[in-house]
């Protein structure tokens, strides 16, 4: 069985002993330099091995030295350890005690171990014997995919002698159940959804869900905790549909992760945007980005682009005067790649293309680009002979004749066309009293920064004592030295003048390594859980990553985007996720702290006593020896020097890039792990207004009938860092919309027997450098009125007659002895009011009932001839007879 050492490599002294400090336990070793341990310890590793295979035993030592267990998570584990006890060399040993702890991680301090912290002794003063102990862990309630760190230790003490100890590490990888399936479809009800679907199969250890969604890179166990949480789902769910998804981008990445009582346990694999039917990403490519077209018609040109599954293509083209494209003219349907737009007027204008499938509906737009025709400024002066082509000035002031507008000269007076501005201050060269420093000498002491040895303090004198270009003022820097401490957890401030304690911080981890500063929060290894911790400035945990490393860690430093981080025998590069970028073998030396002086690392290799510069590759270009060899660890750059602590002495040594110790200062009595610098406020800037206060210079003008004035806006890049730099940008902001014209609404009144209206209309512009707002009053007659007037408006009637006669309609008919007829009758409602309006009401009515003795026939009244058959005569023979 291999025998793995698994001692940290930043050895810190104590009065009497050094030794390896792992949260309460200290394996004691005889005093020395960490760089005479780190020889003595191989000699000594070597020795140990031929001494345990002829012997096959070991003076109080553990076996095995590390083992790796893979679990799921609600298993329970547990591995054996076997205590070797030797007493060949007389050490009379008479008393052994064993303890099992768990590597300090806020996270799992709800895991329970059986047996916990628990201790046995042992009396073998006359006796050689070993004995086992078998370790069960019971994570089941609650330790989260991914490994965590367990350790048996073991200490013996001989009669008279020194204490020594051992460690079993047990590194548990807690691996995730699985959420099967996971696959992403467009909704065939809304294109613009996507529905995810996954299979749970017999998974009933979860009390909820979440879907997770993360651009540019995979989600991971190491960074779900900072990716895009989508929605919370009920644990049985098995599926979910994101609206508005925006199919058709190929850089999103989804899954789904299972939790229980707030602890990870089931993952799923990454899955991204189906990609089905969308457009392939395509170019405008016609007018070319800010340019200037001397014409009132445009060719619009863009790429050919297609679709998997291959479906046609139509594009729309936008083009508009402003950036969002709020009133856009837009060519739909287009079929080909081109289209010819005439009738421009004269100006800026942005335009984009989008292409969408036929068949499938989905789209994706192309850049957007700008274009001016011919007069981007539109002041009246075409571009090619425009001394200020993207500013208002129909004057064409150019005050030295250098061929540039006053107003985008940036020394007006001063003859400069180049415009060469050096330092970026928004000042040409010509006309900068300190054409190299963007402050123009921010001390005031008369010299320019580029030619001062204490650019941030007042010091016109210049002294320099020691001749190596820095001001005595400055010296020992413009900041704050701060040291992580093993033996109290602790992060504390240092004065760099004398070694003063300014204050100090708890840390969240039982073994820290290193502090880094990266201009708003701390930075520092948790070697026990292998987690970077980001802090607040009182030690607050921000968040935290994993590194990508399981090996000890040595030092880290952040470069303004990416950390460096030592461990094992390689320097990785990881982003704030804890995503490996890359990575480089320490082929020379084995690797210690490590800085960055804004241009190169600097890696200390404790145990060849030096420390490398090395260059974008992290490949050693050159180095210089260590300012101390007692013990020495930690490593930072204060903006001018390197500085370096020793454990022995307790002092913090300040160096020289070349090497030369300038000065050092002692410090209280720290086992110290770690070196950071803090630069103060006076030293970089850390936030933007440090470089100075945006808003507006100059005199306002008018430019496309709105106000605008020139603005400067300040910069600070990597605030807060050592390779902090301000940058100054000015430009043209609108101050004012000076708005359309427009018109109230009408108000309507009567005057007499008539309707009228007026309103008031504002014509609105810029002119003399500001927004005016000229009113017109409008009158107007409406109509005269036949009925009256009311609330401006004319009464429809005032009396019924007004409406109409009243009036029999349709044709008469005869109801029973009756005659019958329609019957129209008018009404004014509301007569004379703004609200009058007519009505009419048709219905049967009776016209006429028919006398005594009369009858209604065909609508009339008649009397009748007769009412029966004597009325007509008396019925007889009338004639001869015949046969």
């Amino acid at each position: 069985m291999e025998i793995e050492n698994n001692k940290n490599p930043k050895i810190h002294t104590k009065s009497g002993h050094m030794g390896y400090k792992s949260g309460n336990f200290t394996l004691a070793k005889k005093e020395g330099s960490s760089a005479f341990f780190s020889s003595m310890f191989f000699i000594f590793m070597v020795f140990f091995v031929f001494l345990f295979c002829m012997s096959e035993v070991f003076a109080c030592g553990l076996s095995p030295g590390k083992t790796t267990i893979y679990i799921y998570p609600d298993q329970a584990t547990s591995w054996t350890v076997t205590i070797l006890m030797d007493d060949n060399n007389n050490d009379s040993y008479y008393e052994s005690t064993t303890s099992i702890r768990k590597l300090y991680d806020p996270e799992l301090e709800w895991a329970s171990l059986s047996p916990d912290n628990f201790t046995q002794s042992i009396n073998i003063s006359s006796t050689t014997s070993s004995y086992n102990v078998g370790v069960y862990i019971n994570i089941s309630k609650g330790i989260s995919v991914g490994q965590h760190y367990f350790e048996v230790y073991h200490l013996c003490e001989p009669s008279g002698g020194a204490r020594l100890g051992a460690i079993s590490q047990a590194v548990i990888n807690v691996k995730p159940y699985l959420i099967s399936g996971l696959a992403a479809n467009v909704s065939q009800e809304n294109k613009s959804n996507l529905i995810l679907r996954w299979d749970l199969f017999n998974l009933t250890n979860i009390d909820k869900l979440v879907v997770l969604r993360n651009i540019g890179s995979n989600v991971t166990i190491q960074n779900h905790e900072y990716v895009e949480k989508i929605s919370e789902l009920s644990p049985d769910s098995t599926s979910y549909e994101i609206e508005n998804a925006e199919v058709c981008r190929q850089d999103v990445n989804y899954a789904v992760y299972g939790y229980l009582n707030g602890r990870l346990v089931a993952t799923s694999q990454n899955v991204k945007n189906p990609i089905v039917g969308c457009p392939l990403p395509f170019l405008s490519t016609s007018p070319l980005n800010d340019s200037t077209l001397n014409s009132t018609s445009v060719l619009f040109e863009w790429e050919n682009t297609t679709s998997i599954p291959e479906s046609e293509i139509y594009y729309n083209l936008y083009i508009s005067k402003d950036d969002e494209f709020k009133e856009a003219l837009v060519f739909e349907n287009l079929t080909s790649t081109s289209y010819f737009v005439g009738g421009l007027d004269n100006g800026f204008y942005y335009w984009k293309v989008y292409a969408y499938s036929k068949d499938y509906g989905f789209g994706i737009f192309s850049g957007t680009k700008g274009f001016a025709m011919n007069d981007y400024d539109s002041d009246g002066v075409y571009d090619d002979v425009d001394n200020c082509r993207k500013r208002y000035n129909p004057d064409q002031i150019d005050s030295d004749s250098d061929g540039i507008g006053d107003l985008c000269d940036n020394c007006p007076t001063n003859y400069n066309p180049e415009q060469t501005d050096s330092d970026g201050d928004l000042k040409g060269d010509a006309c900068d009293i300190c054409p190299l420093d963007f402050f123009d000498d921010k001390d005031g002491d008369g010299i320019c920064a580029n030619f001062d040895n204490c650019p941030n303090n007042y010091n016109p004198e210049q002294t320099d004592s020691n001749g190596d270009g820095v001001g005595n003022i400055c010296e020992a820097g413009n900041g704050y030295l701060w040291v992580t401490d093993y033996d109290s957890r602790k992060a504390y401030k240092i004065n760099p003048q004398n070694g003063e304690v300014l204050g100090n911080f708890s840390l969240p981890d039982s073994i820290p390594i290193d502090i880094e500063w990266d201009g708003k929060y701390f930075y520092v290894i948790g070697d026990s859980v292998k987690k970077i911790f980001k802090l607040n400035e009182t030690g607050d945990v921000i968040s935290k990553f994993y590194t990508p490393t399981t090996s000890y860690h040595r030092g880290l430093v952040w470069n303004g985007s990416t950390f460096f981080v030592v461990s094992g025998m390689e320097i990785y590069v990881i982003n704030e996720r804890g995503e490996k970028i890359a990575s480089k073998y320490i082929s020379d030396g084995s690797g210690g702290d490590i800085s960055y002086d804004g241009s190169n690392p600097w890696l200390h290799q404790g145990n060849i006593n030096r420390v490398d510069k090395l260059d974008e590759n992290l490949t050693t270009i050159a180095n210089i020896p260590v300012p101390a060899t007692g013990g020495e660890t930690g490593l930072c750059w204060d903006g001018r020097y390197l500085w370096m602590a020793e454990n022995d002495s307790k002092k913090i040594y300040q160096f020289s890039r070349n090497g030369n110790v300038l000065r050092n200062i002692l410090i209280p009595n720290f086992s110290i792990s770690g070196l950071g610098w803090q630069p103060n406020s006076s030293e970089v800037c850390y936030d933007n207004s440090a470089c100075g206060a945006d808003g507006y210079v100059g005199d306002s003008y008018c430019y496309k009938n709105d106000l605008y004035q020139d603005y400067e806006s300040f910069n600070c890049t990597y605030p807060g860092t050592l390779f902090a730099k301000c940058s100054a940008l000015k430009f043209a902001k609108k101050k004012e919309e000076c708005g359309a014209d427009y018109c109230d609404g009408w108000n309507k009144y009567c005057v007499g027997n008539s309707s009228y209206h007026n309103r008031t209309c504002y014509d609105k512009g810029c002119a003399s450098n500001s927004c005016y707002s000229n009113p017109n009053y409008q009158e107007e007659k409406i109509e005269d009125c036949s009925y009256g007037c009311d609330e401006g408006v004319c009464a429809v009637c005032s009396l019924n007659s007004h409406c109409g006669n009243d009036s029999w309609v349709g044709e008469a008919y005869c109801n029973g002895n009756e005659i019958w007829q329609n019957y129209t009758s008018y009404t004014c409602e509301n007569p004379g009011k703004a609200n009058s309006a007519c009505s009419a009401n048709t219905a049967p009515q009776l016209k006429q009932a028919c006398n005594s003795g009369e009858v209604c026939y065909n609508a009339s009244c008649v009397t009748p001839v007769c009412s029966a058959e004597s009325d007509c005569g008396t019925d007889g023979y009338i004639g001869n007879e015949f046969c």
